[in-house]
């Protein structure tokens, strides 16, 4: 589990497949940013407060498209939003330990007061860049389910469909990595699927 990838472990790593972000020359990417102002005037028009543009600039700030996400040198940067490598295993074991109070195995990891402070809900309102109620903690956010419910999880889903997360009440951690995908939480669901699966199993 790395931010950073040491040079060792480059041979390990999954090839990415591309997506609207890293496909050859961004090509895909003009045509996304006249599909976000198109819809966003319409948004206007109906007297809806969300701000597509804005949320596409966030999300796709001019010149992402020449970033190689898959290269050696974008992969051995130490890029904390953006290019955590690891195997869900990996992933897994990590939020195993947030979701035992920051302890694992009998080794402690983060102090008690420590995971409070970075679990605690900062806000539960409405973002600027994404529309809904993620409750943000610092880093994390709510657990998205379709149906069993999380009122203490907390995890992150990244943009390329990859996420974890932590429940304390069952002590239980979920993480799901991949090598391709177009992002949570509104375009892949893989991750709220299994997390889902996770959490009616261990119900059971």
């Amino acid at each position: 589990l790395y931010i950073g990838l040491p040079a060792a472990h480059l041979r390990r790593r999954a090839q990415a497949i591309p997506s609207v972000l890293t496909a050859a020359n961004g090509t895909a990417m003009p045509a996304v940013r006249r599909w976000v102002r198109g819809i966003n005037r319409v948004l206007r028009l109906v007297g809806q407060p969300i701000d597509l543009a804005e949320l596409g600039d966030a999300l796709m700030p001019e010149g992402i498209e020449e970033l190689d996400f898959d290269s050696d040198e974008f992969l051995s940067a130490s890029i904390p939003a953006a290019n955590g490598m690891f195997t869900a295993r990996s992933l897994a074991k990590m939020y195993a330990a947030l979701a035992s109070d920051g302890e694992l195995d009998g080794v402690r990891l983060l102090g008690r007061d420590t995971l409070w402070r970075a679990t605690e809900v900062q806000n539960r309102g409405l973002g600027r860049v994404i529309p809904v109620p993620m409750h943000w903690r610092l880093g994390y956010h709510r657990v998205a389910t379709l149906g069993p419910a999380v009122p203490n999880g907390f995890g992150h889903y990244g943009f390329g469909g990859s996420g974890a997360f932590a429940d304390p009440d069952r002590e239980l951690a979920v993480a799901l990595t991949l090598n391709s995908g177009v992002g949570t939480p509104f375009g892949d669901l893989r991750i709220v699927r299994i997390g889902t699966a996770a959490l009616r199993c261990a119900e059971e």
